[in-house]
This record gives structure tokens, C-alpha cells and sequence, in this order.
């Protein structure tokens, strides 16, 4: 973990644990860009290219993604490469704070012949009344570049708030992902950022000290929830 000034770039378990920033090129906006969960409101959500899609409030507390179109794929020579960036800006009600971010993300692969697939990601928190920030790398499983095969791929990461000075009460959560995959002649490579029947979701959790977590997790997640 470290806590920077400017943001990196390039991100899903999203988990913003709470207590008592993206590309300007382009961005698509949320159905649902703004609105009311349980202990927080959100504004502003959207995504740099749309490629996450819109989220659904599933009980008042989770949010929950079906990223169908997030995909890197090379045929027969070449590299392809996809990327997004979603945000979203929180406000904590009366009497809270934000304490944590955590973040997992999930997807699937296939590397036919010759060529490579890789995945990198990236998850940051600002303090949007005080000007400060911090993100970290998410932890990649398989390690990247990956040579060979078809699989599944997740990555970890988090962010303790409280480990720094506290009181983060509005924020701005940045999630920024990069797939690239490249190919070889006769050999087709792909990356992509869900597996076949999954979602991501971002869901909120009691903590102790009348907190909150918010979580961005895999459909079986959100299906224990539900």
C-alpha cells in the first residue's frame, strides 16, 4: 500500500469499510449515476469507456456489475489492448467515515498456441475535502504475462484509511483496468475481465463501531447476499 498525491492509472472485490478519479477523455455515465445505499450517497458514477457497465443496487447495499464487453483478444498476429477506468464519488452520512478500501477482481483466459495474455489493475481512494490520496496494485494470481493455456485469473488489493490519518467522509473511488493480449501468427490469444456466468459487486457490510465496508466481489458474493 502507499498513499500518493497523484493517482496511477490502469482496475473487481472493492471494499470501502466505513466507521460511526479517472480519465477525462470520455465518460459514460451510470443509468443510475447518482443515488442513496444504506450508510452513504453516491455521484457521479460512470466509467471512462462504459465497458463496466451499469451497476444494481441489490438490497440496499450492493452494487452489483456485468461487465459482458470487457475483453482483449488477438488473432493471428498482433496485440490488442482494453482498458476502463470507472469512478464513482461517495459521501458517508452524519456521524460516519469511510476506514477501507479493499478490491478482487475475476476473469478467464486463453493463450491457443503462441502469444501472451496479461492483466493489470489498480485501486485509489481521494479525499475529495482535503485533497489527499492513495492507491495501490492489485496482487495478480496467475502471475502476468501468462504463455500458455486457458484458465481463470483474479487479482487482490486494499487500502486501510484508517492506518492514515482518518476522516474520510467524501471520496472519490477510482477502479482502473488494462487487458492486453497478444498473438502470433496461426495462434489466438484472449483476456477478459469476467468469467462466463460471473459479475462483480460492490456490496456494503456492518463493521464494528457501527461501521460500514463496501465490497466489489464475484456473483457468489452478491448470490450469499441476496
Amino acid at each position: 500500500m502507499r498513499c500518493n498525491s497523484v493517482v496511477g492509472s490502469s482496475a473487481l472485490l472493492i471494499a470501502v469499510a466505513g466507521l460511526g478519479a479517472s480519465s477525462a477523455s470520455a465518460f459514460v455515465p451510470w443509468s443510475n449515476a447518482s443515488g442513496t445505499a444504506d450508510f452513504f450517497r453516491w455521484e457521479n458514477g460512470g466509467s471512462t469507456n462504459g465497458l463496466f457497465g451499469d451497476p444494481i443496487l441489490v438490497g440496499g447495499d450492493t452494487f452489483v456489475f456485468h461487465p459482458d464487453h470487457f475483453r482483449a483478444e488477438s488473432i493471428n498476429g498482433g496485440t490488442s489492448t482494453t482498458s476502463d477506468t470507472l469512478s464513482v464519488d461517495l459521501i458517508v452520512n452524519t456521524g460516519r467515515r469511510f476506514s477501507g478500501i479493499r478490491i478482487s477482481e475475476a476473469g478467464d483466459y486463453g493463450v491457443l498456441t503462441n502469444g501472451s495474455v496479461s492483466a493489470s489493475s489498480v485501486l485509489s481512494v481521494e479525499d475529495l475535502n482535503r485533497g489527499r490520496s492513495a492507491s495501490t496494485l492489485l496482487l495478480m494470481d496467475p502471475a502476468f504475462p501468462v504463455d500458455s493455456g486457458v484458465g481463470s485469473w483474479s487479482g487482490l488489493g486494499s487500502l486501510d484509511l484508517e492506518s492514515l490519518p482518518p476522516n474520510w467522509r467524501r471520496i472519490r473511488v477510482t477502479l482502473s483496468n488494462e487487458l492486453i493480449a497478444i498473438s502470433e501468427p496461426g495462434s489466438i490469444t484472449y483476456i477478459q475481465k469476467t468469467v462466463v456466468g460471473d459479475a462483480v459487486a460492490v456490496t456494503i457490510v456492518p463493521a464494528p463501531g457501527a461501521a460500514a465496508v463496501i465490497g466489489l466481489a464475484g456473483l457468489a458474493t452478491a448470490r450469499r447476499r441476496r
